[in-house]
């Protein structure tokens, strides 16, 4: 059974073990199925992208402009994580690969794209090197990557679509998860994420998040430092 895990935009990266919500998608599809794409890459046209670049970063110092690549690792299934800083912009892309843990394009099943402003603040007193980091998100979107994702994703009305097609991104904003979700599944834009991040060298570290410390408002952020790292590529 493969494991579709349900992305919440205000609350990246919580600990495997907090995760509660999942969606199921029939395991060992045919190789066939398989569709090799570049999952990190937004297929949305530009005039969808609703982000502009108003809120300035407050400490260029961390040098932050460039994308930031972790390695595999697991979060209910195995998956990647790609963040780019381009001026106060920022985009996040999460590429999902069920239980293959090698992670490469071919063998992934879909991708979370969020994209936003960020700006950066104060340091944080509970981890040595850590400063506060916002991001107000624009717009989300989900791209299925293989057949089988999209006959999932088609079947649950996932997000209220049910023409959903391998490789063509949909945006989510404002739309309930399944028609039977609670009103908690909907995500709006210009919500906020508040985290912590820490830059040294060419490794990018975030915040440990969790069911509680969920990023969700000043009073969740996260305080102390995440075990996924990630790696300036370019």
């Amino acid at each position: 059974m493969l494991i579709l895990t349900v992305f919440d935009p205000v609350a990246s990266n919580p600990a495997a073990s907090d995760k509660k919500t999942t969606d199921p998608v029939a395991s060992n599809p045919a190789a066939s199925d398989k569709k090799t794409t570049d999952p990190v890459a937004s297929n949305s046209p530009a005039s969808d992208k609703k982000a502009t670049d108003s809120v300035a970063s407050n400490h260029p110092a961390l040098n932050l402009e460039g994308t930031w690549s972790s390695d595999c690792f697991v979060e209910i299934e195995n998956n990647k994580k790609t963040y780019i800083f381009s001026g106060s912009l920022l985009t996040e892309t999460q590429v999902f690969f069920g239980f293959d843990s090698t992670c490469i394009d071919s063998k992934a099943v879909f991708s979370v794209t969020k994209e936003g402003t960020f700006a950066t603040g104060e340091e944080i007193t509970s981890s040595v090197g850590f400063r506060k980091i916002d991001m107000t998100v624009s717009y989300v979107e989900y791209t299925p990557l293989v057949d089988y994702a999209v006959n999932t994703f088609n079947t649950l009305r996932f997000y209220g679509y049910s023409d959903w097609v391998v490789g063509t991104p949909k945006r989510i904003e404002g739309k309930k998860k399944t028609p039977d979700a609670p009103d908690s599944s909907v995500i709006h834009a210009n919500s906020k994420i508040f985290d912590i991040i820490k830059v040294s060298g060419i490794t990018l570290t975030k915040g440990k998040k969790t069911q509680t410390i969920d990023g969700k408002t000043e009073a969740t952020r996260p305080t102390t430092a995440d075990n996924v790292t990630y790696t300036k590529i370019k």
